[in-house]
């Protein structure tokens, strides 16, 4: 396969990197996160194994390996809910739990343009690693962008991320978009300045919330949302204050 395959692209993660604390430390060049011994879940060694798989490919194809790294992927037929739930959600207006702080950044890059990104680029004939996320912009600018895109009245009431512990909530996974889990204070705030460089054009949020709500509603939703109503309605009583 190495001597018929003229170049070989994979998708990777940002999760490749040793720390997600800093931009810095998730720069294309930065160490990458090495195998933990004797984990309970083995999700913890994703980023780890991600990393394997790219020395793997990278000694096997050299430059003619293309290496993208993205952070969080959204877009039409999105199955996560990491994204899709928060248009769908301030699109039905009324109280909404909003996590964390208006500043907090979020990242988040439409499957289109990653996928434009890497078709160019093998069309040009490039190599190396790439991350690939979208701009990081703070989560109050991204939420007032769903009431603007879905014309909704919501009313977002902020809950730090303290009270959001404290009740019981996952720090990675509890609530669509927002980590909590200390050293991951950068995780949405990688830079992706080598890509752009290259040819990464990221459309508007807004048409990437408008298309993934089109999409989200015409599928009649998910089985599971990213938060559960009467939980968001347990932590707007009990940790919203």
């Amino acid at each position: 396969l190495k001597g018929r395959v003229g170049r070989y692209v994979f998708v990777s993660t940002v999760s490749v990197y040793a720390s997600q604390a800093t931009t810095e430390a998730q720069l294309e060049d930065a160490p990458l996160a090495a195998l933990k011994q004797d984990v309970k879940d083995p999700l913890e060694n994703y980023g780890a194994n991600k990393a394997l798989c790219e020395a793997v490919i990278r000694e096997a194809y050299g430059e003619r390996a293309l290496i993208g790294r993205p952070g969080l992927v959204s877009g039409p037929h999105d199955p996560t809910d990491r994204f899709p739930y928060w248009p769908r959600r301030i699109a039905r207006g009324g109280r909404v739990l909003a996590p964390g702080d208006a500043g907090d950044l979020t990242q988040v890059i439409d499957v289109r343009d990653l996928a434009a990104f890497l078709l160019d680029a093998v069309h040009r004939g490039r190599g190396g690693v790439y991350n690939l996320t979208g701009a990081p912009r703070p989560f109050g600018i991204l939420l007032d962008l769903c009431r603007t895109a879905t014309y909704s009245d919501a009313e977002l009431t902020w809950v730090p991320t303290d009270r959001l512990i404290a009740a019981g909530v996952d720090p990675v996974m509890g609530i669509p978009l927002w980590v909590g889990e200390p050293g991951y204070e950068a995780f949405s705030d990688v830079d992706s300045s080598r890509a752009v460089g290259a040819g990464l054009n990221c459309r508007a949020v807004t048409e990437t919330i408008r298309d993934t709500l089109a999409w989200d509603l015409g599928r009649g939703g998910p089985e599971k949302e990213g938060l559960d109503p009467a939980e968001e309605a347990r932590l707007l009583e009990e940790a919203a204050g």
